[in-house]
């Protein structure tokens, strides 16, 4: 997807493209064909560059943090800004099997064990994690990653 430079909803100052438009990175589907909606289908590509110019790959991360039985899915996040941050969607029937107080240090525990991996630029601070409503879920493409 890409924001043109007069896009009135871009934010100025942010292109990242010769011309002055602004490339998300992401791939995006019109559903339905013609309809002139469209439903983030991906990433163009598995690499997220941050702000500084480091990189990091959120896929091992993501896997790691979803081998814990309480998460169900994580998106790991940053392209383009200073460190990396997760989504987590916790699994409801798991979640049946823990203490509501002892949740967030499980969840915790499984992003410390992606981040022994990780490089130092690509480790996810306590700040940066975020768990969505339970009554919600991450969207999930046809090959089931998150989008």
């Amino acid at each position: 997807m890409i924001h043109s430079a007069n896009d009135p909803f871009s934010q100025q100052g942010i292109a990242n493209r010769p011309d002055g438009s602004y490339s998300t990175h992401d791939v995006l589907i019109e559903d339905p064909p013609g309809s002139g909606e469209y439903r983030v289908e991906g990433r163009y590509d598995d690499t997220l560059v941050h702000s500084n110019g480091e990189k990091t790959n959120p896929i091992p991360m993501e896997h790691t943090i979803c081998s814990s039985a309480l998460i169900k899915q994580a998106h790991v996040f940053g392209h383009e800004r200073l460190c990396t941050g997760v989504l987590i969607e916790l699994d409801q029937d798991e979640l049946k099997n823990h203490f509501i107080d002892e949740l967030i240090d499980k969840v915790w525990q499984a992003i410390e064990t992606a981040n022994e991996t990780a490089p130092t630029h690509s480790r996810i601070v306590r700040q940066m994690v975020k768990c969505i409503p339970l009554n919600r879920s991450l969207p999930i493409t046809h090959k089931g990653n998150v989008c």
